[in-house]
């Protein structure tokens, strides 16, 4: 409690020096790494998914199996450090191992803006973002009536997907989509035929009203339903294994309520229900049937206010609510009906101590069931608006999978997280920024699941440190835009000196865009992957070779409401594994058209 009484000092200092000029801020730390995704950039891609969006971040690396659709590993943490906000609220899955969420079961079309922070935002959001926050914005700026048609096709995958929204006056709107894909996904197992069927559906509705300039009331409901035939793990090899109709359903209900008023305060509600079925007759799986049902609820409060807004100090304090259920079917599991409460109050300052530093500092008391868990800290100062230094610690209790499950530890510790970081950025002009970054992850009581029979234990202590570099150039004489990205770390167990597995060691990503006529395009991504260390048969490890994919993407828009494109996906034909076993091959197309009106 000790750095509160700083915040609250600073925070005195802060009013003593009141001025009476707003200003609309952020109340995430500026000295943390951000990178954006616009919803230009996000349309241009033509990604399949979010999760192939975010492959191409340097950095961010994204590994899969039958069971994980999505692992994402960020500055030596696991997915469950990476908090994944759906228009400012947190979303997952709590019966799943890492409280992770598919993001193959978003609809892309319906993102406006993608924002990820690097580094623990612990003292904002609490102990899912040990190592960052994806933010992924679906709410249109503007109240205006327009709508959307996209049909795509390729030699795995059909879609179509619509939506609009429609303006009932300059206060009132209402938009809905729906977005129905069938998908013949490749077998995980090296140099197999087979192919798994894969029926996704989804349908959003929301509410937007503005009944003035300041306040905002969203009301927001989504529905999704997976239906897949997936493949299985060999546990004698730890390979992909080929099934015979094992089926996998996954339904999710979200609904939110946000109310914000500008300069002031912003409260959200937010009810999760997620149902996840894994069935196999005994006689399609070898004398073995499988019979898994998961269900998780998750229910969410949060209140954030602003203490005080000036010119050159700025304070904010929150308060979230957070209650998680899980219940499952599964006859081996420890407890099968289990919920978990936690409560957290925070409050950041900023202040300017000069025109050209800011300082700003925040702290959080974590609590269970209003009984006291632990304190996180996180303190920046950004110089000139060009050198960030950043230091945060972090907090987070195991899920209840890890805790309850047929691979359950009940004497699993909480994880605790300290990063630091410095960066320099520069926007050298309007067609050159650069950006480098160094980092020192630190992560005690990492949850990994290890030994056999397999089990979730804690391993002691971890540290990755690493470099990140960004560099972006518009050469607007020739049309021509190039981005790179490259990143380096050392994700090292400490307590054996070995690499962390599934974190790769190098991340790069290099794209080029050529505006060729007024209304043609052509684009080229280069995503390189390096090798990782990871586990095989009989508790072994070994190194996963490195790969390197290149995508292209020719984009048509005759005119100011139509649009069609290609996109073709590892044309160089590479065989590569994001996680041992799991073999992904061949080259993948697509084309689709887009109509707006």
């Amino acid at each position: 409690m000790k750095f509160f009484i700083f915040i609250f000092l600073f925070a005195a200092k802060a009013f003593s020096i009141q001025d009476l000029e707003l200003n609309v801020v952020d109340q995430n730390f500026s000295s943390s790494n951000k990178i954006v995704i616009s919803a230009d950039q996000i349309k241009k891609s033509h990604a399949t998914n979010v999760a192939q969006l975010l492959s191409s971040q340097a950095n961010i690396s994204v590994s899969s199996t039958s069971f994980q659709p999505n692992s994402i590993y960020l500055r030596g943490g696991d997915s469950s450090h990476v908090l994944i906000l759906i228009d400012g609220v947190p979303t997952y899955d709590p019966s799943t191992v890492q409280r992770t969420v598919n993001l193959g079961n978003l609809n892309l079309k319906n993102i406006k803006k993608i924002e990820i922070i690097k580094g623990s935002q612990s003292v904002v959001y609490g102990g899912q973002a040990l190592s960052g926050v994806i933010n992924i914005e679906t709410f249109p700026s503007k109240i205006e009536t327009h709508g959307e048609l996209n049909l795509e096709t390729g030699s795995n995958q059909n879609q179509i997907s619509a939506g609009q929204l429609f303006s009932v006056s300059p206060q009132i709107a209402f938009s809905n989509s729906v977005l129905l894909q069938k998908t013949e996904s490749g077998s995980p197992v090296l140099n197999s035929a087979k192919t798994y069927p894969d029926q996704l559906g989804s349908a959003d509705a929301s509410v937007l009203i503005k009944p003035n300039d300041l306040d905002k009331i969203i009301l927001h409901f989504n529905y999704s339903d997976s239906k897949t035939q997936i493949a299985t793990t060999d546990f004698a090899t730890f390979k992909a294994l080929d099934t015979e109709n094992f089926a996998s359903n996954t339904e999710n209900f979200n609904s939110t309520l946000l109310y914000k008023k500008e300069n002031a305060f912003q409260f959200s509600l937010a009810y999760q229900s997620t149902r996840r079925l894994f069935l196999q007759n005994a006689f399609d799986g070898g004398g073995t049937a499988t019979d898994q049902d998961y269900r998780g609820q998750l229910l969410l409060a949060r209140l954030d206010f602003q203490i005080l807004n000036t010119q050159k100090n700025h304070i904010f304090a929150g308060y979230s609510h957070t209650q998680e259920a899980m219940k499952s079917l599964d006859t081996n599991i420890l407890k099968s009906d289990i919920d978990y409460q936690n409560e957290g109050v925070f409050v950041k300052a900023d202040s300017y101590l000069t025109d050209h530093i800011l300082l700003e500092a925040g702290a959080r008391h974590q609590m269970s069931q209003l009984k006291s868990l632990d304190d996180t800290y996180q303190i920046g100062f950004t110089f000139n608006k060009e050198i960030k230094i950043e230091y945060a610690t972090g907090f987070k209790s195991p899920s209840l999978f890890q805790l309850f499950s047929s691979y359950g530890n009940i004497n699993l510790q909480p994880e605790k997280a300290k990063s630091t970081s410095v960066s320099y950025e520069k926007k050298i002009n309007d067609q050159i920024f650069f950006s480098i970054t160094g980092f020192d992850s630190r992560f005690d009581n990492l949850i990994v699941i290890k030994g056999s029979p397999q089990r979730y234990e804690n391993v002691s202590s971890t540290r990755t440190i690493g470099a990140e570099i960004l560099t972006s150039i518009s050469d607007q004489q020739n049309a021509v835009d190039y981005s790179l990205a490259m990143g380096y770390q050392e994700p090292t167990d400490l307590s054996t000196g070995t690499w962390l597995i599934r974190r790769p060691l190098r991340t790069a990503s290099f794209k080029i865009s050529k505006k060729i006529f007024d209304k043609f395009s052509l684009s080229g991504e280069f995503n390189h992957t390096g090798s990782r260390r990871d586990r095989e048969a009989g508790g072994r490890y070994l190194t996963v070779d490195d790969f390197t994919l290149v995508n292209l993407i020719f984009d048509l828009q005759t005119s100011d409401n139509f649009s069609v494109f290609a996109r073709f996906d590892n044309v160089t034909d590479q065989i590569y594994q994001t996680a041992f076993g799991f073999y992904t091959q061949g080259v993948s197309a697509k084309a689709g058209l887009q109509f707006s009106f």
